[in-house]
């Protein structure tokens, strides 16, 4: 983070956790969601904050407009929290959580009340049942603590969305699903070789890595169907794309010289695709390369050599 591309923006201040704080102690499990409650208690110890609201993102949001724009934040109170309006963020009801408590990313909430949770957040997130829903332990748990202490949710539609439309008003996306429209597909694990994306056998490096293609611009989203989901590709496509560049040209130097002569294709393009099984040795792949400079089409996937497993389109050696 010393050389992030925010380095010399003064709105912005990076605080490290110290420790391995994804591992559950009892079992060994590694769960990086449980870093989440650990890291704000370091962090509010460290720097308590001197605003009057603290904001709970994911790292899977890409911001539309300021969040501190949004007119909830002025129904944030002692006592009452605001909450993104996420019902699939409810299932921990299953575990007695009301309605009320459901809540999800995003979370407002005053830094008082974020420390008051924070204890059971910890404790019941290491003992929570994984077989409810492994990867959801953590959130079940910020929204039990709440209940606990009588820290119900205000619910905001405009906060966050998953799916945008043309006329879309929320201020952040919250890509944590797959899309698809025409031959373009996205999830977020597809353009990561890490996390549960580390088994596939991508020859094509990530976006974010020195020297590797940036990802194609689809076109503009067609005006008639349902284009939901080609908008929601257009935006996050391009979102990622950004951050990817602006991340290389902080820490690849011959990178950033090279963008500046050549621009977005200067190392190639490529896109995202569902699990593909090419011919051995390739294997299931995630990602290929698209000729630069043709012009995008949704219904063409337009990988270099005709197919999506050559050998051009793979970046191997003939």
């Amino acid at each position: 983070m010393s050389k992030s591309p925010l380095r010399h923006d003064s709105r912005f201040r990076v605080f490290f956790a110290q420790g391995d704080l994804e591992v559950i102690p009892t079992t060994g499990e590694h769960y990086p969601a449980r870093s989440r409650p650990h890291a704000l208690e370091q962090w509010m110890q460290a720097h308590f904050p001197t605003e009057d609201v603290v904001a709970i993102l994911d790292p899977d949001m890409a911001f539309l407009k300021p969040v501190s724009q949004h007119p909830s934040l002025r129904q944030v109170a002692r006592g009452r929290m605001v909450s993104s309006n996420w019902e699939d963020f409810g299932d921990g009801t299953n575990f007695d959580i009301t309605s009320d408590y459901a809540s999800g990313p995003i979370w407002l909430i005053d830094p008082v009340d974020l420390q008051k949770l924070i204890p059971e957040w910890k404790e019941m997130t290491d003992i929570w049942p994984k077989k409810a829903d492994g990867l959801m332990r953590e959130q079940f748990s910020f929204q039990k603590s709440a209940m606990m202490h009588k820290l119900p949710a205000t619910f905001v539609d405009d906060l966050a969305t998953e799916m945008l439309s043309l006329d879309d008003d929320s201020y952040v996306l919250h890509y944590f699903r797959s899309y698809s429209y025409g031959s373009w597909g996205f999830h977020k694990a597809l353009a990561s070789s890490g996390w549960y994306a580390d088994h596939f056998s991508n020859s094509v490096p990530s976006p974010v890595e020195c020297g590797a293609p940036l990802l194609q611009q689809p076109p503009p989203p067609p005006m008639n169907g349902e284009i939901n989901q080609a908008v929601t590709l257009s935006v996050v496509l391009k979102v990622m794309n950004d951050a990817c560049r602006a991340q290389r040209e902080a820490y690849c130097p011959d990178d950033a010289a090279t963008f500046r002569r050549g621009g977005p294709k200067a190392f190639g393009l490529m896109r995202l695709m569902q699990p593909q099984g090419c011919p051995e040795p390739q294997g299931e792949l995630t990602r290929y390369r698209v000729e630069p400079d043709a012009e995008p089409k949704w219904d063409e996937a337009q990988a270099i050599g005709g197919s999506l497993c050559s050998s051009e389109a793979q970046m191997l050696q003939k």
